[in-house]
Order: C-alpha cells, then sequence, then structure tokens
C-alpha cells in the first residue's frame, strides 16, 4: 500500500468517525434536552410523557421556538438511536452546527429550577 492511500485510507476513516460524533453529540444534546423539558414541566405540575409532549409543552411555554428545527432535531435523534447508517450519519452531523442555537434558545428559556 503507498502512502498516499494509506493516508487517504486514514482520512477517510477520520472523516467517518468524526460523523458518528457528530451525530451521537446531537442525539445526546436532544435527548437531555428533552429530559430537561419533561423535568421542569414536573416541577409545574406538568405531565408529560413523551418526547413529542415535552417538545409541545417547551414550546406551549415558550421556552423553545421553532417548531419544524425541534421536530427535526426529535427525528435525528430517533435516527441515530435507532439507525446504524452511512447516509444517515453524514445528513445528521452536516445539521448539527444549525441545531446549536435552539438548544442554546432552549437552556436560556428553561426556567431555572431551585434544589
Amino acid at each position: 500500500m503507498s502512502k498516499a492511500s494509506e493516508l487517504f485510507g486514514d482520512f477517510a476513516q477520520a472523516v467517518d468517525r468524526l460523523a458518528e460524533a457528530c451525530e451521537r453529540v446531537a442525539a445526546d444534546a436532544t435527548g437531555d434536552a428533552l429530559k430537561a423539558i419533561q423535568s421542569v414541566a414536573g416541577t409545574e405540575g406538568v405531565v408529560v410523557r413523551s418526547p413529542k409532549t415535552a417538545l409541545a409543552h417547551a414550546l406551549q411555554a415558550g421556552w423553545a421556538q421553532d417548531e419544524g428545527l425541534w421536530f427535526r432535531m426529535l427525528e435525528a435523534r430517533n435516527l441515530c438511536s435507532h439507525t446504524y447508517d452511512e447516509v444517515v450519519a453524514n445528513e445528521v452531523a452536516a445539521e448539527v452546527r444549525g441545531f446549536l442555537p435552539a438548544l442554546r434558545a432552549l437552556r436560556s428559556g428553561l426556567p431555572q429550577v431551585s434544589e
């Protein structure tokens, strides 16, 4: 194997690992956001039993905006959790940066819960 071929193979593997890492980070951040919404809603007496109802409550309460983006994030999380497909990983990885503003806005918009 030539040096160039070996370096290209290393590079290709690195790109694949990066896509997988981005996919996992997006799934983890979205999952944690949904759990935080569920927990905060619970402190307000609202029972949230599913990710979709958590998201619906956050949107209604004004904690989250951009419904379409949040549902895309939820879809990406579900795909990441149940699919092991390079094409899906690459699609989600390409979208991850676009998820960050919504996650930051939720972090700012969620009421703080005191212990």
